[in-house]
């Protein structure tokens, strides 16, 4: 049954009024149950969030914690009606409304795109690619785990205790975060320059055997391929085969 206007209002008035702590104008069967409803959402939305970024709960004082999640759910910035989808605006209302966190702690947007990342890659859709481990390298096309994400950051979130991360640590740093096609789990693979481009085109659809892809890489990162580049990425390829970040080999 559709609903109506006046429905939808009423409904966003008594949302608003449960979010932001403000009185429910329209007459209810049992006032006195508001305060009980009003605390039990917080507490689910909290625990949501608590649940999403436990590196991030864990680095900023108790304090900081608390008012950066109070003002978020009071802000109405949850806009997917799924529950475990709800944390990921809280990295873009941190971004937008919070500059002085982000100057205390100037990897805090990175650590917090990394904890997403990492239930955006577990809860991504089925994408199942069966492919044989045994294969010529030097002919034979390489297929990688569609499951996955690359990512590039200015400090080690994932490499460091993020109490332990200071300025000094700025750089540039890349990880691959896949999800295993067995066990379900999420695996991280600590990336070079090197091999982090070597995921990107094959994470783009590039078909080709591991000599060319080292080659072309190395002509992407615009610098001079070595003879001894390909041994190096036959045991990244070994590596990245173990923990099924490739799947395996396809003919040309």
């Amino acid at each position: 049954m559709p609903v109506t206007v006046k429905t939808f209002k009423t409904q966003s008035a008594f949302a608003n009024a449960i979010r932001q702590e403000k009185a429910f104008k329209s007459k209810l069967s049992r006032p006195e149950a508001l305060e009980h409803y009003r605390r039990m959402v917080f507490h689910v939305a909290e625990e949501a969030i608590n649940a999403a970024y436990p590196l991030t709960k864990n680095l900023l004082a108790e304090r900081e914690w608390t008012v950066v999640v109070k003002d978020f759910y009071r802000s109405g910035a949850m806009e997917s009606p799924q529950l475990w989808r709800m944390p990921e605006a809280l990295i873009a209302f941190v971004d937008k409304n919070y500059a002085q966190l982000q100057r205390k702690y100037p990897f805090l947007l990175e650590l917090m795109h990394f904890e997403w990342a990492e239930i955006a890659v577990y809860m991504m859709p089925d994408n199942k690619v069966e492919m044989p481990l045994n294969g010529d390298v030097e002919n034979d096309h390489i297929v990688i785990n569609p499951e996955m994400e690359l990512l590039h950051f200015h400090f080690p979130v994932y490499l460091k205790p993020a109490g332990t991360i200071s300025i000094n640590d700025r750089s540039n740093f890349f990880v691959s975060l896949h999800r295993h096609p067995e066990s379900g789990k999420v695996l991280f693979t600590n990336l070079s320059p090197l091999t982090a481009q070597m995921i990107a085109l094959l994470h783009e659809g590039v078909k080709m055997d591991l000599n060319t892809l080292v080659k072309l890489s190395c002509s992407s990162l615009q610098i001079a391929y070595k003879s001894d580049y390909l041994p190096q990425a036959m045991r990244f390829l070994d590596q990245c085969i173990q923990n099924q970040l490739i799947l395996g080999f396809s003919n040309p």
